[in-house]
């Protein structure tokens, strides 16, 4: 598993990108969370699996996200 952080400018954006990852990857809620940023904006985080992890990008790229972190799940301390 991966740890995806994507920052957006636009909130709107960043929303966008979650339902679509939600629906298209039958993410749960707590794979794909939304939190504002300090400078406005939002940071989604991600939990995808390796084999999704192409279309994942692609899918928050195209939506407006820059990558900010992509790390693998073991260093994020998460329990699965």
């Amino acid at each position: 598993m991966r740890v995806l952080g994507y920052s957006f400018r636009r909130d709107g954006d960043a929303e966008r990108a979650r339902r679509e990852l939600v629906t298209r990857f039958q993410l749960s809620s707590s794979d794909a969370r939304l939190a504002p940023l300090a400078d406005d904006g939002s940071v989604l985080g991600v939990r995808v699996v390796e084999d999704d992890l192409t279309d994942v990008k692609q899918i928050l790229q195209e939506n407006g996200g820059e990558p900010v972190v992509d790390v693998d799940e073991a260093w994020t301390g998460i329990k699965p």
